[in-house]
């Protein structure tokens, strides 16, 4: 693999970040389609697989569909000389986890609601 084609990519999965952050969902879907025929191709590139992986555990939290991070946590585990790998790990696993007790706190609110029949 070429390092023209990696940077190509790398540029699409920045792209792909900045949709999701500014919460462009059908812009986002897209970019997932293509790159994930690209990342077929990128196996070998263990860095670049990393980055698409945080990023798209990242499109997940945008929509909702989270499963538990115990894939990411591998993953980076072996990439820990990456100062941005890491970083996105952390910061995205902090976002996870204010996602986790913020749901937990909607749900605890939801049962005092009057008419779900258990506020009385």
């Amino acid at each position: 693999m070429n390092a023209g084609r990696n940077s190509e990519i790398g540029k699409k999965v920045a792209q792909l970040y900045r949709c999701i952050v500014k919460r462009h969902v059908q812009q986002a879907a897209i970019l997932i389609e293509e790159l994930d025929v690209c990342f077929k191709e990128l196996l070998h590139d263990d860095k670049m697989v990393a980055y698409y992986n945080l990023v798209c555990f990242r499109y997940q939290m945008m929509l909702e569909q989270l499963q538990e991070p115990y894939k990411l946590e591998a993953l980076v585990d072996h990439l820990q000389s990456d100062f941005l790998l890491n970083y996105y790990y952390y910061f995205f696993s902090g976002q996870y986890a204010f996602y986790k007790v913020r749901n937990k706190l909607t749900e605890t609110d939801r049962k005092r609601l009057p008419g779900e029949g258990r506020y009385e």
